[in-house]
């Protein structure tokens, strides 16, 4: 996965993360477990506005084919694991102005291409079919788009782009912004072919998940894992768990989240936090090691 160096898992540590379940709870009781991050038609998911990126360079062929046929395809398969009652709404961005017109009328190219209804009722299937890859990146507007229809309920923005915006307003001030306008929703990010950190910070101030995807079968799998915040967050993603990636200094960490135990800089060091242990060496993460159940965003589980 495209992962920066400093965040780079080896693979034999990469197998091993992917093989631990994933147990760490906010309470310290084990989480159940899950079977598979895809849901049931029968269970009602968290309403949820998908952001879908349809920038020019969306026309890639190398997902295999393009990236925006893997994502119109990661939308029908989140679409059919659904249950009819599901409530879901899709905002794309530079699907209607070429890129050659310019920021002018490119940084306004933000449409809600199905609003956000149960599926049984408005399927978005043949709305996202239709979607043209074509224009610049407003995803800030494309933000406030989302989050509009959602008001102050629970709900759920996932955005999917291969890319960071060129327009205004900022994504990752605009994220935050949106949640503490609306505390109730989340927003996550799946990052196409990249490891963008606008990306990672739109999730980050968004109180969601940032994973990656590197094909058309992992954002098929991703998508529908990351749908609702805590639980995205209680499952291993890419490079690490609730936020904290593998290769961060407990210096940061603790920044980021107060109540983690503090720890020694020095030598090899293991603490217990969320019914996980956490590996350092010098002060740096190096293993995530859940205690019980669960599986990896992917729906890995041990064994």
């Amino acid at each position: 996965m495209p992962l920066r160096t400093k965040r780079f898992i080896a693979g034999s540590l990469l197998i091993a993360l992917a093989m631990l379940s994933t147990g760490c709870s906010t309470t310290g009781a084990p989480q159940p477990a899950t079977s598979s991050p895809s849901m049931t038609r029968e269970e009602v998911s968290t309403p949820t506005m998908l952001v879908i990126d349809a920038s020019e360079s969306m026309n890639t062929s190398d997902a295999p084919g393009l990236r925006i046929a893997a994502a119109k395809s990661a939308v029908a398969s989140l679409t059919d694991s659904l249950s009819p009652q599901a409530e879901m709404g899709i905002v794309a961005f530079g699907s209607t102005v070429p890129s050659e017109r310019g920021p002018g009328a490119g940084c306004r190219d933000v449409t809600t291409i199905s609003e956000l209804a149960p599926i049984g009722q408005s399927d978005p299937r043949s709305a996202v079919d239709a979607i043209n890859a074509q224009g610049w990146s407003p995803v800030g507007a494309a933000l406030l788009a989302a989050a509009q229809p959602l008001g102050t309920t629970e709900g759920s923005i996932i955005v999917v782009s291969d890319g960071e915006s060129n327009c205004r307003p900022d994504p990752c001030a605009t994220a935050e912004r949106i949640r503490e306008q609306h505390p109730n929703v989340t927003i996550s990010a799946i990052g196409f072919k990249t490891d963008s950190e606008q990306l990672r910070c739109i999730a980050s101030k968004g109180a969601g998940i940032f994973v990656t995807a590197d094909n058309t079968a992992q954002l098929a799998a991703r998508l529908p894992a990351i749908q609702g915040g805590e639980e995205a967050n209680s499952s291993l993603s890419s490079d690490g768990l609730y936020g904290i990636a593998v290769g961060e200094t407990l210096g940061t960490i603790r920044n980021t989240h107060p109540d983690f135990p503090a720890g020694s800089d020095d030598g090899s060091v293991v603490i217990e936090w969320r019914d996980c242990s956490w590996h350092f060496i010098n002060g740096k993460l190096t293993m995530i090691e859940p205690h019980d159940g669960g599986a990896t965003i992917d729906g890995v589980s041990k064994g």
